[in-house]
This record gives structure tokens, C-alpha cells and sequence, in this order.
């Protein structure tokens, strides 16, 4: 009888630092890695213990769900408000709303407007004759 050589595949039990690592790769904001970077992250993690992609690929489906549920969890239902301010801190300041006039040094006093300065002057007429298309090689003489 031959017994053929089997592989197993055993269950991937991470070590402190493998999951040490991936947390602060997810922690910087890799949350969904892309292909290359599973393998860039399973090569430093292969340092430590035997890993696979698809062991990787799993790990940040799996820890990016449980944050999520987390979230979900903290936020316990039948509270009003939420526990998360909705604006910026800076938009509760009713100063930040309601601007206030600069207060000016006297150093450069506007002066007062006059009465005969306030009247506006009327604005250069208009030519009612449009200006001839013709071409001409003669001169114009001011008395036509």
C-alpha cells in the first residue's frame, strides 16, 4: 500500500508580532490592502511564521468588520444624540458666525463727503451717427 503524501493545511495561528504588525498597518489607514501590498505584507510577515495571502486577506476583512461592529455597539440604541459631535467644535462658537467689525486706528481719518462731491457727473454722450464704413484716401478737413 502507498500512502500518498498529503499537505495539510493547518489552521494559521499568528504570533504577537504578526498581528502587531498588521495592526499598525490597518491603524495607518490600510484598511483594504490591495493585491501587491498582500504580498509586500506577506513577505514581512513570513519573517516571523508561515503565512499565506490569502491569510492576510482575510485578517483585514475580518479586523476591519469587527471595528465596524464595535462602532455599532457603542452607539447603543435609544440615546437621542449621538455620542459624535455632527459640526466641527469651531462652529459651536456663535463669534465664528456672527463677524465682528474691526476696530480702526484713527492714524488714516476717512473724511467726510461734501454735498457738491456727491453729485455724480453725467458720463460722456453717446454718438448717435455711427462712424462712415467707407474707405477714403482723401484727407478729413475739419470744416465738413
Amino acid at each position: 500500500m502507498d500512502i500518498k503524501a498529503k499537505t495539510v493545511c493547518k489552521r494559521w495561528r499568528s504570533t504577537l508580532e504578526q498581528v502587531n504588525i498588521l495592526l499598525n498597518i490597518f491603524n495607518h489607514g490600510i484598511i483594504n490592502p490591495s493585491r501587491d501590498q498582500i504580498r509586500e505584507i506577506t513577505g514581512r510577515l513570513k519573517e516571523y511564521r508561515e503565512v499565506g495571502e490569502y491569510n492576510v486577506y482575510c485578517w483585514f476583512q475580518n479586523h476591519g468588520n469587527r471595528v465596524k461592529h464595535r462602532r455599532l455597539l457603542q452607539n447603543v440604541p435609544g440615546t437621542s444624540e449621538p455620542s459624535y459631535p455632527l459640526l466641527p467644535p469651531f462652529m459651536y462658537d456663535p463669534s465664528w458666525v456672527i463677524p465682528h467689525a474691526p476696530r480702526l486706528l484713527d492714524l488714516f481719518p476717512i473724511p467726510a463727503i461734501h454735498e457738491e462731491e456727491e453729485k455724480v457727473t453725467q458720463p460722456m454722450p453717446f454718438r448717435i451717427k455711427a462712424p462712415s464704413t467707407e474707405l477714403s484716401l482723401r484727407l478729413p478737413f475739419a470744416d465738413q
